[in-house]
């Protein structure tokens, strides 16, 4: 793990003027003046997870774009946002995001670029566990630098989504899809979350996590937003993530961090990351809606293969479709890896069989209408692993 300083600012809500003090002192601390230089072409990567209001609290607010694209450009940097949301990665889709997030009046402001590049190219991976290639959108790929801007959510499937998930906008539009079909289990995920920043990383000078307004309950777009008061910054993603996760759980066990930290990615017991969990717990929040997740209990790794789905199954949360809610727009269909759901007569139907859990229904649904059942089975297995945390033993 770096030795990168971590930043966490008291901010009360979205007035420009305080976000600009504040993002000028995270980019005096990082020494950004450093590092930019006059016509270097840096990315602004922002959570636009799908098509909503910033009063929502799903996606980075706009006027924190805002603030950091006019410091970037009166250092005199050549600055594109973008990402590549769920759903199709077309400019037509993206537009409608963008104006609807509040991207594009961002951008007039501060006379940054919206990307418009819509393609993407392969990489190959080195530093990685499960992915040996992987598409990434091309205006990462086209920039100098990459300054990585998340919102401070819940989320379904990796109990929180911040630096590091954000990083999965890295992959264009349905792409997202099959990665999730590939990785179908919450540890092979969070390790395919590692990977990409892992080969992201060697771009990124900075990562902003908006913690003004975050999300808790059924994040990370069906939640309610929560008033956390705070911006958090590093130019490691996951100094900052255990910052911001240590405002409402305790960062170590959250599955991307035991995950990074059985690659030896993390150390959870350094000066760094205590340091870092600490300045966000000032800003603690006790009474927080969390999701609460968990890796598998380690006495899966013998379980033979027929057991493991059994207890897999048993143990995860199943999703549901509130009728009254579901309109039958199919948008839970198209995003769907495990080809699990129909529509029949105007509504969403879910075959249990061939979910894989990766609430990716649940995430893009516009209409709130997918819910989801408690695991009976986790607080059981659980006391008979012997384990609360399900941790998993770090490679040598």
């Amino acid at each position: 793990m770096s030795d990168a300083l971590v930043t966490v600012l008291p901010v009360a809500g979205y007035d420009k003027e305080k976000v600009i003090a504040a993002i000028r002192t995270i980019f005096a601390r990082e020494k950004l003046s450093e590092k930019i230089r006059p016509g270097i072409r840096i990315f602004v990567k922002v959570n636009l997870v799908r098509e909503m209001p910033p009063e929502k609290a799903a996606t980075t607010h706009p006027v924190i774009v805002e603030a950091v694209c006019e410091e970037l450009m009166a250092m005199g940097a050549e600055v594109t946002v973008g990402d590549s949301c769920g759903g199709l990665y077309t400019e037509k889709h993206m537009s409608s995001v963008y104006s609807t997030t509040g991207m594009t009046k961002a951008c007039e402001e501060s006379g940054a670029k919206l990307n418009a590049d819509f393609t993407a190219g392969e990489v190959f991976c080195s530093d990685s566990t499960v992915l040996k290639s992987m598409q990434i959108i091309n205006a990462f790929l086209s920039a100098d630098a990459v300054i990585n801007i998340s919102k401070l959510k819940t989320h379904g499937l990796t109990g929180y989504s911040g630096a590091v998930k954000n990083l999965f906008g890295l992959i264009p539009g349905l792409v997202k899809v099959e990665m999730h079909s590939k990785f179908n289990t919450l540890e092979s995920f969070c390790n395919c979350l590692i990977d990409i920043e892992r080969f992201a990383s060697e771009k990124i000078i900075l990562h902003i996590i908006d913690g003004i307004v975050g999300m808790e309950g059924n994040g990370p777009t069906n939640g309610n937003p929560v008033e956390l008061g705070v911006i958090a910054a590093s130019s490691d993603a996951y100094l900052a993530d255990a910052a911001a996760l240590s405002i409402f759980t305790e960062a170590a066990e959250n599955p991307v961090m035991e995950c990074a930290a059985a690659r030896g990615i993390v150390d959870t017991g350094s000066e760094a990351f205590v340091s870092a969990a600490e300045k966000g717990r000032r800003f603690r929040k006790p009474d927080f809606k969390k999701v609460d997740v968990k890796l598998n209990p380690s006495f899966f790794v013998n379980m033979p293969g027929f057991l493991k789905t059994i207890f897999r199954s048993s143990m995860s949360r199943k999703v549901r479709i509130v009728k009254d809610k579901c309109v039958g727009c199919g948008k839970c269909k198209m995003h769907c890896p495990g080809k699990a759901i129909t529509i029949t007569k105007h509504k969403a139907h879910i075959d249990q069989k061939k979910c894989i859990r990766c609430y990716c229904c649940q995430e893009l649904c516009p209409k709130d209408a997918v819910a989801y059942r408690k695991a009976l089975m986790t607080g059981i297995v659980r006391a008979f692993s012997g384990t609360s945390s399900g941790k998993i033993e770090k490679k040598k």
